[in-house]
């Protein structure tokens, strides 16, 4: 029979004998499905029944079922073979991790969960709640809009249950679920007085066609260049092609009907070929031939081979910018109607509790988008870091960040937030640290890869990050390269140096002044050394030209051709900045202090110069002024000169030791040359090897605090960190002024003794001042707030103490901001020698004062001149309280 009588079947018919694969069906959950124990071959063509558009999803089955009647009729000539054991029954993890790739095996399973999507009101048939799901009318455009097998798609009406819905936390299914929606969507359905039996809720998931909500949803939805072209991630980073070759719900590219129904076209073709080698084709088979190369299946199976860095740069030169060639049937479109509605579809599966194969980066990344739309990232989220993090597929992450930082906020995956942040990161503060305008970095990174989208959040925390970065990394060649830098790092050698300098820079002597000048020009070219050695490393090593050519290899498989640039030419077209984002110098720092002393470039450099004129002239220097003074062999401070044992008059020979120099350098500059090796990121990320992504605390804070980081949503990570305070501020805002201050004195006047012991007299500028941060006291935490009526612990110093502070408060000399007052107050206190404070002086003399009555004359002894003072502040007039005061004062003084 010519197949071309059944060009509108979704089944087109062959006559070639082969062997048919019929999958089994998975029974999920009580759902219907076909029965799985058949496997035929035929011989003859045979002819699909015939149904309605709208029940072409029948027709899958009854084609199943009559190649089930084949056994029976004498009419096929059949061959029973069974698909592998319970392969269907299995999830797609489960046959990931056992290894079962073979094209058929991922084919079969690919067309069971085709069967699947198209019969989810069999699936899906128990539960209290209906959806809607209505698919655009495609009559028109009926042979675009079909899937691989040419079916095309039809509305779908399905249950769930609601309680599963609620159980997601989704606000969005809570608000469908409520009374006000339920009475719209069921008057708009004409259901209100006719529900079916069993259903409380009735739901109508379909897309909006119009208005924000549809901008919105597209918006999520749509596929990113990079996302659309992960497919060849098969080929090119050989991930599995169980997670990354799944066609889209849309596809072109031509499929045979059944998964082993008739003969795919690479094999008729061979077959036909050999055909013609012996005899002439039959009509009937050449029209055949004819309906595959229809179908356009000349390029489902096309491999990809990896380009190499020269095959760039060859295409680059020929004006060819496409690395391999893309099937027309990948060239999906960003945004698809279908594939929304499908996935709707395939997330209620995921609630419902059924396995859903994530076979391609465009599935995974609308299921996202749909998880974040409806509120329920929990359903997605365990599947999706499973298909991120398997295996070669981590380099999801590397090749495209931006869409993984997303996948990462959206699901809240610390460990994919975390690798994507460091890559974005440190590419942004390459191109802040960047000088030059010779290269465009604003649609690709320095090393070619091209740009993703971030919204305004993310991109905020990465610039934050970046510029943080930059900061960083920016004040390291200053530390190698500043005359200080020995300094800063406590080198043993050098601090002996250094006291060498002092002991004779205290000396007048001829002799002592030549040995200052010779020991300061041997420091200089120690110091210089240093320096020099540093910048020598920015113009980068022969010996990296190995992982130069291996990381090219690696950039090749994903960067296009017009933006490749061999990693050797943009390491030198950097800057010093930029080369300290990137691992290369720090590799380095390791080798040029090495602590052997034969593998120590340091020291090979510095032998010649250091060990020889410059160090013996120094050493002769010294040995003149012990020759010319030998008594100064008795001073403890000149015996930094001398050897520890042997003659005591004998000069250190050598007067540095270069190799211990060389290994304590080498140990002070550890933390700068181990900065590039990543100790906490997982996965590794060894295909961005090219880039240091070893943020510190300071980058990474600005991540969420699920993510690792600081970032509590309040803003407080973008605001610059207050200065250290250990006394705390010494006036009130808005300015704040840090440093130590003295303890408060008591009042000069006994009319102020009783506010100042009692902390009512506000706007104190020293310790204890509840007002100098808006009532937060500074003898508790900063963050701990003293209200007005709750009494708190005495605010004086506490002379038995362990740290002892009033004792050393007592003898500070008074600060300029301090009155003459107040240092005199603090004098007074200096002559007590009672070891208890002032303030409980002044509060026992306020006590007797204001209690004559009491009869206790053994709190103060009247004789004592400061209790006469403050007796005489008592009955003294309030307009010369003050003066009177101070001049008693003055007299007991």
């Amino acid at each position: 029979m010519d197949a071309y009588m059944y060009e509108n079947e979704p089944w087109p018919a062959t006559s070639r004998r082969a062997s048919i694969i019929v999958p089994q069906v998975v029974q999920d959950q009580g759902s219907s499905s076909v029965s799985q124990d058949t496997t035929v071959s035929t011989g003859i063509t045979q002819e699909p029944a015939r149904n309605q558009e709208t029940d072409v999803k029948n027709d899958l089955y009854s084609l199943i079922k009559e190649s089930q009647r084949s056994r029976s009729d004498p009419a096929y000539s059949t061959s029973v073979e069974y698909d592998l054991p319970g392969l269907n029954n299995m999830s797609q993890w489960a046959k990931v991790m056992q290894g079962l790739t073979s094209d058929e095996a991922i084919l079969s399973s690919r067309f069971v969960e085709l069967c699947r999507l198209r019969s989810i009101e069999s699936e899906l048939n128990e539960g209290d709640t209906l959806v809607f799901i209505d698919y655009p009318d495609i009559k028109r455009r009926h042979s675009e809009q079909t899937d691989c097998y040419g079916i095309s798609y039809s509305s779908q009406k399905f249950r769930v249950h609601s309680k599963k819905l609620l159980a997601t936390g989704s606000a969005k299914f809570a608000e469908m679920l409520n009374p006000t929606y339920q009475f719209r969507v069921q008057r708009r359905r004409k259901l209100t007085k006719n529900l079916p039996d069993g259903v409380k809720y009735v739901l109508d998931l379909t897309p909006p066609s119009e208005g924000d909500d549809l901008v919105f949803q597209m918006t999520q939805l749509s596929l990113t260049p990079g996302i659309i072209k992960w497919w060849a991630a098969n080929d090119l980073h050989k991930v599995t092609s169980w997670l990354v070759t799944g066609h889209d719900d849309i596809c072109t590219c031509g499929q045979r009907p059944i998964p082993g129904w008739g003969v795919p076209k690479e094999e008729k073709k061979g077959k036909m070929q050999v055909q013609h080698e012996f005899e002439e084709p039959t009509s009937h088979d050449s029209s055949n031939n004819n309906s595959y190369n229809d179908s356009g299946n000349d390029n489902t199976n096309v491999k990809i081979i990896p380009p190499s860095p020269h095959d760039l740069l060859s295409k680059m030169i020929h004006g060819i910018n496409r690395p391999y060639e893309t099937p027309s049937y990948r060239n999906i479109p960003d945004y698809c109607p279908i594939r929304h509605r499908n996935n709707i579809i395939r997330l209620l599966m995921m609630i419902e509790g059924h396995d859903v194969m994530l076979d391609s980066a465009n599935r995974v990344w609308t299921l996202v988008g749909l998880a974040k739309i409806f509120d329920c990232p929990s359903v997605v989220r365990d599947p999706v870091t499973q298909w991120i993090i398997y295996n070669e597929n981590t380099r999801f992450i590397e090749v495209l960040p931006e869409e993984a930082l997303q996948i990462g906020f959206t699901l809240e995956l610390a460990q994919v937030t975390q690798c994507a942040f460091r890559i974005l990161v440190n590419e942004l503060a390459i191109k802040e640290a960047s000088t030059s305008s010779i290269r465009d970095l604003s649609r690709v990174t320095i090393f070619g890869r091209r740009l993703g989208d971030l919204d305004d959040e993310l991109k905020n925390i990465v610039q934050h990050a970046a510029r943080a970065l930059v900061e960083r990394v920016s004040l390291i060649p200053n530390a190698f390269t500043s005359e200080f830098s020995l300094d800063c790092w406590m080198i043993e050698e050098w601090v002996n140096l250094r006291k060498m300098e002092g002991v004779l820079a205290q000396e007048t002597s001829a002799s002592s002044v030549v040995a200052l000048e010779s020991l300061r020009v041997l420091m200089t070219g120690i110091q210089n050394s240093v320096k020099n050695s540093f910048e020598r490393l920015t113009v980068g090593d022969e010996n990296s030209q190995t992982s130069f050519i291996s990381m090219d290899e690696d950039r090749a498989s994903y960067v296009l051709p017009e933006d490749f640039e061999l990693l050797q030419d943009i390491e030198q077209s950097m800057n010093l900045t930029q080369r300290l984002l990137c691992p290369f110098i720090y590799r380095q720092l390791g080798d040029i202090w090495n602590t052997s002393f034969n593998e120590s470039q340091w020291l090979a450099e510095t032998a010649s110069g250091l060990s020889g004129p410059l160090m013996a002239r120094a050493r002769n220097a010294i040995e003149q002024v012990f020759y010319t003074s030998p008594s100064k062999a008795s001073i403890p401070s000149w015996w930094v000169f001398l050897n520890p044992v042997g003659e005591p008059l004998t000069v250190k020979d050598p007067l540095v030791n270069l190799s211990a120099l060389n290994r304590q350098i080498h140990a002070a500059t550890l933390p700068y040359s181990s900065s590039w090796v990543r100790f906490d990121i997982e996965p590794p990320l060894n295909f961005t090897r090219h880039m240091l992504l070893t943020l510190d605390n300071n980058e990474m804070k600005f991540l969420p605090l699920w993510a690792g980081g600081c970032n509590d949503g309040t803003g407080g990570v973008f605001e610059a960190e207050l200065p250290p305070a250990s006394w705390g501020p010494n006036g009130p805002g808005p300015a704040y002024h840090t440093g130590n201050t003295i303890a408060s004195a008591s009042s000069v006047s006994g009319s102020l003794a009783n506010d100042f012991s009692t902390m009512k007299f506000r706007g104190s500028t020293v310790v204890g001042s509840l007002d100098a941060q808006d009532s937060i006291s500074t003898v508790y935490g900063p963050g701990h707030v003293i209200a007005d009526d709750v009494s708190i612990a005495s605010e004086s110093f506490d002379a038995d103490g362990p740290e002892n502070y009033y004792q050393e408060a007592r003898y500070l000399v008074p600060a300029d901001h301090q009155d003459t007052g107040r240092a005199v107050d603090m004098m007074v206190e200096s002559l007590h020698s009672d070891a208890d404070t002032a303030s409980v002086v002044t509060d026992s003399a306020a006590t007797v004062s204001n209690n004559d009555s009491s009869g206790d004359e053994g709190v103060m002894n009247i004789d004592d001149p400061v209790t006469q003072v403050i007796a005489q502040s008592d009955e003294s007039d309030d307009n010369e309280s003050n003066a009177s005061t101070l001049e008693a004062w003055e007299d007991i003084i």
